[in-house]
């Protein structure tokens, strides 16, 4: 199939635009698990949890599923 060569460009161009937050992403964990104890999160004094927008702003669906034993 033939592409036209301004397409390929475009493409290309978008993807080399993004480059960065892909690469940073990678870095980062995508999921966590912290434990509750007495209903609180158990995190020492100076951890938090952090949620880094990469990309460009847009709406975003954060999960948070709870289980126990």
């Amino acid at each position: 199939m033939f592409i036209p060569n301004l397409c390929t460009t475009y493409l290309t161009n978008k993807i080399m635009m993004n480059a960065h937050s892909h690469l940073m992403a990678m870095m980062l964990s995508t999921s966590e698990v912290i434990l509750l104890v007495d209903g609180k999160l158990a995190m020492g004094n100076y951890q938090s949890i952090l949620f880094f927008e990469l990309d460009a702003p847009r709406k975003r669906t954060v999960f948070c599923q709870i289980s126990s034993d």
